[in-house]
């Protein structure tokens, strides 16, 4: 055999053997990559090991390179294996590149949507922390808020609230009487996404304008100490800076009774749901 092996050589060449050489079986494909991470850390710690791996194939593809035709000395069979080894990390080299360049591209695209998002949470704190506190007050104005208030069964009629009045409030538009009593000036003003009026009526009684029951007693930013009646039906009427409070949240109130004292002045709104409504037409101003 070593003869023959030695005859090839002489007449042909290493090139020509090499051509006869090509013809090993060729290595199952290897396994799927699993799924890429998502994270930037999981990303740089994969492609950290895949060019650990690559680092170590091209070592030992260049040590078999560099032994040439030394394997010729073990036959013709220790000669297929060996250029069958060096085929093998041929490929696995490039695949491995491959590997690579597309760990390092979903590894950019991702550093960008962490950069992105980090940057939109850092705008949402900014803007939650430009707003006044809320204790609660938005979920009154929410036009599908229910407050939890007694209720008594009516046969075939469902559920009422106690101590509804028969009238709705919305029939009391343009009849509404005023919050304070006695002469006083008024002018139009805002708060906050609301439109209402104030009252210039220092130290003076303030009355609910409608019965309904106390859903918000306490301070609440640029209103000051503030009271909101509920009146049913999503329709609200909001007294802020009063001076004193007198009534608590929960207590049912009756049209025109006293819910506290105002202050230097009284700022009166009317709401639907979470939406200011004009106060001067429920006045019939």
């Amino acid at each position: 055999m070593r003869v023959r092996l030695s005859v090839l050589l002489c007449l042909f060449g290493l090139p020509a053997f090499a051509q006869v050489a090509t013809a090993p079986v060729i290595p199952p494909a290897p396994p799927a990559a699993p799924a890429l991470p998502q994270s930037v850390s999981e990303l740089e710690s994969r492609l950290s090991t895949v060019e650990s791996d690559l680092a170590r194939r091209a070592n030992v593809l260049y040590r078999l390179q560099r032994a040439g035709m030394l394997p010729v000395a073990g036959g013709f069979d220790s000669m297929l294996a060996h250029l069958g080894r060096i085929q093998r990390l041929e490929r696995m080299l490039a695949d491995g590149v491959a590997a690579r360049a597309d760990l390092r591209a979903s590894l950019e695209r991702q550093r960008a949507v962490e950069v992105e998002r980090a940057a939109e949470q850092a705008r949402q704190a900014e803007i939650a922390a430009a707003q006044p506190p809320d204790h609660g007050l938005n979920s009154f104005f929410d036009p599908n808020y229910t407050p939890r208030l007694p209720v008594a069964p009516v046969p075939q009629q469902g559920m009422r609230l106690r101590d509804r009045p028969a009238r709705t409030f919305q029939q009391l538009r343009g009849r509404l009487p005023m919050p304070v009593q006695g002469s006083s000036m008024i002018n139009d003003a805002s708060r906050e996404d609301g439109q209402g009026l104030e009252f210039s009526a220092a130290s003076s009684d303030v009355r609910a304008v409608a019965a309904g029951t106390v859903a918000f007693a306490r301070p609440y930013g640029r209103y000051g100490s503030m009271v909101v009646v509920d009146h049913g039906q999503s329709f609200f009427t909001v007294y802020g800076g009063l001076g004193a409070v007198n009534v608590r949240v929960g207590q049912s109130v009756f049209g025109e009774q006293s819910i506290g004292r105002s202050g230097e002045t009284l700022y009166f709104e009317v709401r639907r749901g979470s939406r200011s409504l004009d106060p001067r037409s429920w006045f019939g101003l």
